[in-house]
């Protein structure tokens, strides 16, 4: 029994507590106590706390020599990001010096049917009511009219959350690296780096999806996340990723790992995926009255807001209560009448000033910084698929295996070059119309090929119709050189400045050899492609045939006893980048008879972590040359069963 209770709290999340201690601090005669229905808590993802909102709880309560506020105080004015759980940890330890930790009551949750009973019985000479336990308030379900909450829909989250170990603060991805992923994808995104504490930072991508999207991954909740490379997960293991959002997450993994420094590294297991709606949810009326006590709502209880708003509404709300209600609480809440007076002023503000201009900013935000960006990803997304062949590029087998070696310890935390996702590679993947830096050799490699190319055989229509792209590649090449150049003026960046000149001289080539690739190129790749005996299989392109015999020479002077755990990764990648090439091949409509059989001796390997030789020679011995002779037939060249046209 807790007749003795003045103040009973619902929800020992931040704006729970912080209301707690306040009332407590404002009048340590009151008797406050906090139920909490979770056990613990278990939220650590980044917030972006306003230091005027904690200072204006600080002046209400006038608790301005606080020490732990103090420097809380001076570290929000330095750097906003804090976790959850480091903000909650405070406000603990701000009950605690006002006696009140004992009274936070974990595991207690208030149930909806019997919330009323419970108040009767247990806490029947309660006089105030502070409803703080989140949107799905028991509080507001239980002793408020129905429908007094209100649901005002605009868009759909995926959240992918995880954390980097390291011995320095990491930085933001390139924002040139991210905005490019999102223009490929139709997708806006953004990316929250948090503060670090004790060698890990916490990071959050936001991604917009649709509510399409929403529904296949609804299960995915932030209690029970999708964990796609979890060791052993079982977890949401029946949800399946749509493509595009899968290729989004892996490509901006790829980045995050291209970019890392020789110290970072991806905590797996902290690696989770999970979807929420981001509407604005209000309420009607946050005071009531239900007996004798005074019940109001606070935090996403009275006002829910997306993208990362309702923290600071909440925390900017309390100061304005506290304030208005410091003489009540100081003079112990036997006040009836000025308490509703003062309730009633508060609620007045909250509901016709404070409220109205909270959803109007969510609104905004979701139509120009959401809705509008969206519209003009989607029309750069036209225009870069109108000039090149789309391709959904799965980096997740890679990504899982670089994840893997801080498990098992296969590599030393450190060793950029091996922990690369395609060690093989003299560079990384370079992506058309790609931002950052590309070596020279690329572009002196690509502009080669617009000659070398005359006298190829093609491998399916699709490289037919890409010869006829050539103008709008060539305007793609020159755009990005143009506005690379500038950026190295600006940024006096010698690297950026000589590749922004590489590619707008690539660029020129294109356009005025566009002539030759719509009248001549053709006509002597048809020739070759007759010479050859019709379109070249998968299996012959040069770029796997040398894969191939780069995993076949580290097989035979490989020494698995010394070398074992780096010459898996090695290998692995290899596997991975003759897959990839493979599958980017068939999206492509290229021909080959081995579709099912490379299907089934790459899964074998993925199956398997550990090094087994007799897996990847039988792999590699797929693509082995010579392959079957295709006799020329001129049918081969032209029938639509060799692929449809990309």
């Amino acid at each position: 029994m807790a007749e003795n209770t003045d103040v009973l709290v619902e929800g020992a999340g931040p704006i729970g507590l912080v209301n707690a201690w306040a009332i407590k601090q404002l009048n340590p005669n009151l008797n406050v106590v906090v139920l909490e229905k979770h056990g613990s808590y278990k939220r650590k993802h980044t917030l972006r706390m306003k230091h005027e909102h904690l200072a204006a709880i600080m002046k209400a309560t006038d608790s301005e020599k606080n020490p732990i506020l103090v420097q809380l105080l001076a570290d929000l004015k330095i750097d906003p990001r804090i976790r959850t759980n480091k903000l909650q940890d405070i406000f603990t330890q701000l009950c605690d010096e006002v006696k009140i930790k004992k009274e936070i009551k974990y595991n207690q949750p208030l149930i909806d049917k019997t919330v009323k009973t419970t108040l009767a019985t247990e806490y029947p000479n309660v006089r105030l009511i502070i409803g703080a336990g989140g949107t799905h308030s028991v509080v507001s379900q239980a002793l408020y009219p129905a429908g007094n909450q209100v649901k005002q829909p605009y868009d759909y989250v995926l959240q992918l959350r995880f954390e980097i170990k390291s011995k320095e603060q990491p930085t933001n991805i390139e924002k040139s690296a991210l905005y490019q992923e999102m223009a490929r994808k139709g997708l806006i995104a953004s990316e929250d780096v948090g503060r670090m504490v004790d060698g890990r930072t916490p990071v959050t991508v936001q991604m917009m999806i649709s509510e399409d999207d929403f529904k296949i991954l609804k299960e995915a909740t932030f209690k029970h996340p999708l964990k796609p490379f979890a060791k052993d997960s079982q977890a949401n293991q029946n949800i399946s990723l749509p493509p595009h959002l899968q290729t989004f997450i892996t490509n901006y993994l790829g980045n995050r790992i291209k970019q890392a420094g020789d110290s970072e590294r991806i905590e797996r297991e902290e690696l989770t995926l999970s979807v929420n709606e981001a509407p604005a949810t209000y309420t009607k009326q946050v005071v009531h009255i239900h007996n004798q006590a005074r019940v109001i709502l606070m935090g996403d209880a009275a006002l829910g807001l997306s993208y990362f708003i309702g923290l600071n509404a909440g925390l900017e709300a309390t100061a304005i209560f506290l304030s208005k209600m410091k003489p009540v609480l100081q003079d112990g809440l036997t006040n009836l009448k000025e308490m509703d007076q003062q309730l009633k002023n508060y609620q007045t503000w909250f509901l016709t000033i404070f409220s109205p201009k909270k959803v109007k900013e969510v609104g905004q935000y979701s139509f120009w910084n959401i809705r509008s960006a969206m519209q003009a990803i989607r029309a750069v997304r036209s225009i870069k698929t109108g000039s090149v062949q789309d391709f959904e590029e799965d980096l997740g087998p890679g990504i899982e295996d670089y994840l893997n070696l801080e498990i098992t310890n296969d590599l030393p935390v450190g060793n950029k070059e091996s922990s690369r996702l395609f060690p093989h590679r003299p560079y990384d993947l370079v992506r058309f119309g790609q931002f950052a830096d590309v070596p020279f050799r690329h572009t002196a490699k690509k502009i080669a090929k617009i000659f070398t190319d005359f006298f190829k055989p093609y491998k399916s229509y699709s490289k037919i119709l890409q010869d006829f792209k050539q103008p709008l590649v060539g305007i793609g090449n020159f755009s990005i050189g143009v506005a690379k150049t500038i950026s190295g003026i600006f940024r006096l960046k010698g690297h950026r400045f000589a590749d922004g000149l590489f590619h707008m001289l690539r660029g020129i080539i294109e356009l005025v050899t566009t002539p030759l690739a719509w009248v001549l190129k053709p006509l002597t790749r048809i020739i070759a492609t007759l010479v050859h005996g019709g379109f070249k299989k998968i299996e012959e392109n040069t770029g796997i045939q040398h894969l191939v015999q780069e995993g076949q020479q580290q097989l035979n002077n490989g020494d698995p006893d010394v070398l074992e755990d780096r010459l898996n990764y090695q290998l692995r990648a290899l596997c991975n980048d003759i897959h990839r090439k493979f599958s980017k091949s068939t999206q492509h409509g290229q021909r080959t008879k081995l579709e099912v059989e490379e299907h089934l001796r790459y899964s074998a390997i993925r199956a398997s972590k550990s090094f087994n030789n007799t897996k990847f020679k039988n792999y590699f011995s797929l693509f082995s040359l010579p392959q079957e002779t295709h006799e020329p037939r001129e049918e081969d060249l032209f029938s639509t069963t060799n692929g449809p046209i990309s």
